[in-house]
């Protein structure tokens, strides 16, 4: 007689319940997570200044963790401050040697001379623009900027440019006052036009501004007497506080006692 399946027993085919199962993971702490990512940080670098590649794309694609993380961690290693740091760029630099790149090819691409202007003579390198020497008119020196009429510790040279004109790059105007082309008042600074600066020099007048002027109006003197003034009111109010708050001696009785 065939005895009867245990209706409790798995299948041939089907492992045991629970034998193969693999142990959970414990959770990565923090301070193995900072070694991993310090450790990454160290190949990446590396890396990158053997194949002149980006260190904080490498340590992404690596170590799984997004860029806006490995930057920080990058920057804090001590290979970052070694010798290999001359070996590769950031991304910000990449991004700066390629834009320069493509305005010294649009600029290049002119037939006649080229001007870099900016709105103030303290703009930022990245805020000029590359404009024609025939569309700059007006030039001049001058203390006071265009926009928001600064004044500079000495006189530059400025003109006038439409806003819509530059060959490449940006200047600081926001056409919110209506509608372009404006005719703006830019800077033109010596250290971002040496081979052209004598001819810009023998086309502007030379300079009315004083340097160092601070204002037009003359400086108004201290009104000496009406302090003088003041300060002898302040001392009679106060004599007589001091005369009012002190105690007053009785007056003498009229009368004899009774």
């Amino acid at each position: 007689m065939i005895p009867s399946p245990d209706p409790n027993r798995p299948p041939l085919d089907q492992p045991p319940p629970h034998r193969w199962r693999r142990k959970p993971k414990r959770p990565e702490t923090r301070a193995a997570r900072r070694e991993r990512l310090h450790r990454a940080a160290g190949e990446a670098i590396v890396r990158a200044a053997e194949t002149n590649g980006d260190p904080v794309a490498l340590m992404a694609a690596a170590s799984g963790t997004e860029a806006k993380y490995c930057d920080p961690i990058i920057r804090q290693h001590p290979l970052f401050f070694s010798a290999l740091r001359a070996r590769f760029l950031m991304p910000e630099e990449r991004q700066r040697l390629e834009h320069e790149a493509r305005m010294a090819a649009a600029v290049a691409a002119e037939s006649g001379p080229v001007v870099w202007v900016r709105r103030r003579f303290n703009d930022r390198r990245s805020h000029r623009a590359a404009y024609r020497l025939a569309e700059v008119s007006g030039l001049h020196w001058s203390s006071r900027s265009g926009g928001k009429r600064r004044r500079a510790s000495r006189p530059y040279l400025h003109g006038y440019v439409r806003c819509d004109a530059m060959i490449i790059g940006v200047v600081g105007h926001s056409c919110r006052h209506g509608p372009p082309p404006h005719h703006i008042k830019i800077c033109i600074t010596k250290i971002d036009n040496k081979t052209i600066w004598p001819e810009l020099e023998r086309a502007a007048p030379p300079a009315t501004d004083g340097p160092g002027a601070r204002s037009r109006r003359p400086r108004r003197k201290p009104r000496r007497r009406r302090r003088a003034a003041k300060g002898r009111k302040a001392d009679l109010e106060r004599a007589m506080y001091e005369q009012r708050t002190q105690w007053a001696p009785l007056p003498p009785r009229s009368g004899g006692e009774g």
